[in-house]
């Protein structure tokens, strides 16, 4: 479980291109498909991973005992 004001970090074993890593390539939403406040979405190519982030720093931005998916749509 993660901290209202936590980060998410997802590795990959493969390069993804830069230009896909976005708040349109990278969906978080809760199970009845609503979304917190757009994270901040960063991709280390070095370390090859994903990081969403609050926008908000000092408030909360994920829901206290809210499961969420993480979703990654392909064109």
């Amino acid at each position: 479980m993660l901290p209202q004001d936590g980060v998410i970090q997802v590795a990959f074993d493969r390069y993804l291109n830069p230009n896909s890593v976005n708040r349109q390539g990278v969906a978080l939403r809760d199970l009845f498909g609503n979304a917190p406040d757009s994270p901040i979405i960063d991709y280390d190519p070095i370390t090859r991973v994903v990081t969403l982030s609050n926008p908000n720093p000092g408030q909360t931005w994920l829901g206290l005992n809210q499961s969420y998916e993480l979703v990654f749509p392909v064109p």
